[in-house]
Parts: structure tokens; sequence; C-alpha cells
């Protein structure tokens, strides 16, 4: 027995749709924002308070003290916001970041005595905190 078998392709059939494959999800990168206030300061722990500023914006500078203080000088500052502040005080100076967490500190023993002009100088608006002891 013979069979006919017809093979034929009709050329007007649209082309095979083809579904679009799945894209994958999108990764969501979440980036921690700053702390908006800065870390608490520390209790003073000796020497005497000459200056104290809390939740602060934009630069200071002052002269802080009597002519009869001395013995050593601590500075404790911390800030809040991203960015940093630059901190002075007589002859020295020190950068602190402002990642709402971190309290920079210094303690200079051999600054002479009386007053000592302290500058709190931010790269911006972020706000900062600043404890200024001395004779400790």
């Amino acid at each position: 027995m013979l069979g006919l078998v017809s093979l034929g392709a009709c050329t007007d059939d649209p082309a095979p749709v083809v579904a679009p494959s799945p894209s994958p999800p999108a990764t969501t990168v979440s980036v921690a924002p700053s702390p908006s206030t800065p870390a608490a300061l520390p209790p003073v722990e000796g020497g005497r308070t000459i200056a104290r500023r809390e939740d602060m914006t934009g630069p200071w500078k002052a002269t802080v003290g009597a002519k009869k203080d001395s013995g050593a000088l601590d500075v404790v500052v911390t800030c809040a916001g991203g960015g940093f502040v630059t901190v002075g005080y007589g002859p020295a100076t020190f950068e602190t970041p402002c990642d709402g967490t971190t309290v920079n500190s210094t303690r200079d023993e051999a600054i002479g005595p009386g007053t000592v002009t302290v500058a709190v100088t931010p790269d911006g608006d972020q706000p900062w905190s600043l404890l200024v002891t001395r004779g400790g």
C-alpha cells in the first residue's frame, strides 16, 4: 500500500508569537539616611565647662573661658547630616565626620592659661554640638 503524504507550507501564515521573557526583579539599593541629630555630648568628667553649644547649624566662633583659666583644654564635637565639620581652637584644628554617631574629642595639655578662641565650621547646614572644658 502506498500512501501519499502532502507536505506544504502556507506563506500567508503570520510569524509565530514569542512571549517576552520575564525581566528580572528590580534591585533596590537602600542607603541609610544620616541621622538628623548629633549624638549626645558626653557628661563632663572634670574641669569646668567654658562652652557648650547643642544642635547648632552654620559656622560659630567665640573666645571662651577666663584669664585665670589653666590646665588641659578638652574639646568635644559631634554632628549629623553627612559631610564634616572643622573645629579650631588656639593653634590647632581637627575634622570630624557628620554621621550622627561619631563623637570626636581632643585634649590639649600644652595650651597656655587664659581664654581660647574656638571655631566650628561645617561644610554645609548640618547640625552640630560642641563641649569645651578646661582644667580637668
